[in-house]
């Protein structure tokens, strides 16, 4: 018989075993007719047909032998018996199944985070192959790298097979409904074929068509396909006006497509038409990313030294144009999958060990609670022993026991983990790349599977091998109570020290970032962001020549925002708070010495109306702000912060001071400083504070948009009152980016608080089973204990000292956790240094306050046991024994 149906067949054994039956007594019943036929008597005949026959209770167990498979056979046996044991024990097998369904939930709910950002490969050809290229330049302290370099690293071919680039550049979509403001990257035709891309309709665009002055193309994304199109299939081939300028469409992109940059999603992806030739100086310079693809066989290593030497041969052969600014720069090489999740790596990892300490917590929990429970089985493991069961048979009753417990609470952790998994795709976090790609797959289903196994021979293999060293004899004679000696409480109490002290530790972790988070909120912005609503409007690049009529757009626009009632000020910027710099400069002071071309300190601008200091409410230390007569024809004035102050002109009066920006050729002219200003954290609140310069808006060079700022009492009804007043005004032009500063602040935090609350949350589900861990380890050894609490109050003790004598214990283990707890984080927190904000990793307050939450929670969980303790009538516990 094949393995397979031996396999099968262990499944109907009773079928098998009542056939068999059938087969035995039909042989004997043809046997005694014969015998009776040779002229015997009925009852000589079957006793013959009995002794020639054998023995039919081997005959069946050498043929169940040959028909199924009989370890298989037993180990099922030993499952139904656990399972018949959970039930005799409902209350348990209730705390040990939720147990387990909340650690491997949460286990494998992370699992499936770290798997779809760090684990899974690229979606791209050969993923492991493609290179993030960037060239670090020390004195901006800034990575970039410009298309004509590009064009050098695609030319030299010696350790890339293809190379691509892109840059972002968002559009204005007009034409057939209301315009909308979209997410655009130019890129290189080789961008396509770099990363193996192909689309689900149409084409890319070809090298010929990724020229300058060729006609106008574009590949579109699946959702703005489905979104604007209504997923026409004959899209291919229609034009869309992307800033006014027709574009054919000719390729859709895939649904499954995800962009090698976590923080872009674009809409559509059009020509960059970077010139081929590093000396033609007519097309504009892009600054751009770039992705390389290395030959077969060549290392990281091997291309960051040749890319390294092909950048320094190009800036010594003086054809670029900002050479002088790349002084002392270097190439930076990093696989593209490195690039993409170097950022959340480190707190994932965290993570990922945090969730380890949880499962580690339940399996500890459930040791500890089994350890209990397996002094009442000891009469029954040793009746067992004595009646021929050997030490193995008994240590895979109990480790089969276990593991059916572990399994039953599994599949509710993989319910939770696809509840959790479904959540997070929801919920779209910021903090993390690529959250709509959550799947809860057959890797995560393998990974739970070993989990639980890996839980149920842990949390199972201590109590099994302290029940097989009971000696049947002793078991059968004295019974349970005589096997809760001291060795057994010393280990059940080691189980529960380091339970607690593993939670302590997940408990410091979470504090720690508390603590910090609580600073981080703490730092005085530089600015009131309560009640100011903000909106982003983009000029078409084919209108920015025309700043009148833009200028007059926005003065319209703050006019009828200053009429609405719930409005109390308006102003714009080129760029807001916790968002990047619209641009930056290097700037010359006057009667400084003189820096050579390149060398010049960068400082970030932001261009402002007159009313944006007075929106946003941020302090003029001294002089003035601006005011209408500062307009394009008037001296150029500028406000700055005080840390430009600190950098340029300590201990000086800078009012009235000038710079300018250094330039090859004529010398531009002069701007006065007319107002300091208090330092904003333009970049975020944990960020330090850089220099920074005010312009007027009127003054500045020609922008590509401007946000408003609202200060108002009723944030919703003006976010909608302005897109109104927008789309009046222009339907052509699109309002977004439509956000309150609170809002655009809480965005800034998102790491942080994910970090916080996911690291928070697993703290607390520590906690709980810490908690529960002492509560059913209390109430085991008080039932445990039941004899010794009857004679000692039947001697003289009253209930205060019992219930002080199991409340002893409690806080006993409580402070030994934490006390080891401590200790542990002492070592482990140093990890989380790179998370944390003015804050040390071994923070006192921090410490103390999480020892003395876990000695209350551990008092507090095991007074109902001690309470049950010192309700004991001691009559009817010794009149029992």
């Amino acid at each position: 018989m094949s393995l397979f149906r031996r396999i099968a067949s262990v499944f109907r054994s009773r079928q098998l075993d009542q056939d068999l039956d059938e087969e035995l007594r039909s042989h004997l019943e043809m046997r005694a007719a014969d015998n009776m036929s040779a002229g015997m008597s009925a009852d000589e005949a079957q006793l013959d047909a009995r002794r020639r026959f054998g023995n039919p209770a081997l005959i069946k167990e050498s043929t169940r032998t040959q028909r199924i498979v009989l370890w298989l056979e037993t180990v099922l046996q030993e499952a139904r018996f656990g399972l018949r044991m959970l039930r005799r024990t409902p209350g348990f097998t209730v705390v040990a199944v939720l147990t387990v369904a909340l650690t491997i939930g949460a286990t494998v709910a992370v699992f499936t985070v770290i798997d779809s950002v760090l684990l899974r490969p690229l979606p791209y050809e050969n993923p492991n192959r493609l290179l993030s290229i960037t060239i670090f330049m020390p004195r901006q302290n800034e990575e970039i790298i410009a298309s004509p370099q590009y064009a050098a690293f695609k030319a030299d071919g010696r350790v890339l097979e293809d190379a691509g680039a892109y840059s972002p550049e968002d559009y204005n979509l007009s034409g057939g409904g209301e315009a909308e403001r979209l997410h655009g990257v130019l890129a290189t035709a080789s961008f396509f074929s770099t990363l193996g891309l192909r689309p689900t309709m149409g084409r890319v665009f070809s090298a010929e068509e990724d020229k300058p002055g060729v006609g106008k193309v574009a590949v579109i994304s699946h959702s703005l396909w489905a979104r604007h199109f209504n997923s026409d299939p004959g899209v291919v081939g229609k034009t869309i006006l992307l800033d006014d300028v027709p574009h054919l469409i000719i390729g859709v992109l895939p649904r499954s497509f995800r962009f090698p940059d976590v923080n872009l999603q674009p809409d559509f992806i059009v020509p960059a038409a970077i010139p081929a030739s590093l000396g033609d100086l007519s097309h504009p310079m892009l600054i751009v990313n770039v992705i390389g693809r290395m030959k077969p066989g060549i290392s990281l290593a091997e291309a960051q030294s040749d890319l390294e030497n092909v950048h320094q041969q190009y800036l010594a052969s003086g054809q670029s144009r900002f050479g002088a600014f790349f002084v002392g720069s270097s190439v930076h090489t990093r696989l593209l999958k490195t690039e993409l999740v170097g950022s959340v790596r480190r707190p994932l990892l965290i993570i990922m060990t945090a969730v380890g300490f949880v499962l580690l917590i339940g399996c500890l929990n459930i040791a500890s609670l089994q350890l209990a429970r397996a002094v009442q089985r000891t009469q029954e493991v040793g009746m067992r022993s004595a009646l021929g069961a050997g030490k193995l048979r008994l240590l895979r009753q109990l480790l089969t026991e276990n593991l059916v417990l572990s399994a039953a609470g599994a599949i509710g952790g993989v319910l939770i983990a696809l509840v959790a998994a479904s959540l997070l795709r929801a919920a779209k976090l910021s903090a993390l790349p690529h959250m709509a790609e959550i799947r809860v797959d057959l890797w995560v289903l393998g990974f739970a599977v070993l989990a639980t196994l890996a839980a149920g021979v842990f949390f199972g293999f201590a109590p099994a091998l302290w029940v097989n060293r009971t000696d049947p004899a002793d078991a059968i004679g004295k019974g349970n109570r005589s096997t809760a000696g001291s060795g057994h409480r010393r280990l059940r109490n080691l189980l529960i020290v380091a339970e607690l002290a593993v939670a302590v530790v997940l408990l410091a972790g979470a504090g720690l970032l508390a603590h910090s988070f609580s600073r981080l909120l703490a730092v005085n912005p530089g600015f009131d962001f309560h009640n100011v609503l903000t909106a982003r409007v983009s000029f078409p690049l084919t209108s920015l020549q025309e700043q009148e009529p833009r200028f007059a757009f926005r003065d319209q626009v703050t006019r009828e925002l200053r009429s609405l009632p719930s409005v109390e000020s308006v102003g714009t910027t080129t760029s807001l708070p916790f968002q990047p710099y619209e641009g930056s400069m290097s700037v010359l002071i006057e009667g400084k010495p003189v820096a050579p071309m390149g060398m010049s300190p960068f400082v970030s601008v932001t261009g402002i109306s007159p009313d944006y200091l007075h929106v946003m409410r941020i302090p003029l230390a001294s002089g003035r702000g601006f005011n209408d007569s500062d307009i394009h024809t008037s001296t150029p004035v500028a406000i700055v912060n005080q840390a430009f102050v600190g950098q340029f002109f300590p201990g000086e009066e800078v009012l009235g001071k000038r710079f300018r920006v250094p330039t090859p050729g004529p010398p531009a002219p002069w701007t006065t400083i007319v107002g300091v200003v208090a330092d904003v954290r333009h970049l975020g609140l944990a960020e330090s504070v850089s220099p920074e310069i005010y312009r007027p808006l009127s003054q500045g060079r020609i922008y590509t948009g401007v946000t408003f700022v609202i200060r108002t009492t009723e944030v919703e009804s003006t976010s909608a009152a302005l897109r109104k007043i927008i789309t009046r005004l222009d339907p052509s032009q699109p309002v977004s980016d439509v956000l309150s500063m609170e809002q655009q602040l809480s965005a800034s935090l998102a790491a942080r608080r994910f970090n916080l609350i996911a690291l928070g949350a697993f703290a607390l589900l520590a906690l709980i089973l810490a908690a529960v861990g002492i509560f059913g380890v209390l109430s085991y050894s008080v039932a445990q204990r039941s004899h010794e609490i009857g004679v000692r109050m039947a001697l003289g003790s009253d209930r205060a000292r019992v219930l002080k004598l199991v409340l002893r214990e409690a806080a006993w283990l409580s402070v030994a956790g934490s006390l080891c707890g401590i200790a542990g984080a002492a070592g482990l927190t140093r990890f989380m240094s790179s998370l944390l904000y003015h804050t040390s990793v071994f923070d006192p307050l921090t410490m103390i306050t999480v020892a003395a939450l876990l000695i209350g929670v551990g008092i507090l969980a095991g007074f109902v046991p001690a309470h049950r303790a010192s309700r004991v009538d001691p009559m009817i516990v010794l009149r029992a024994e």
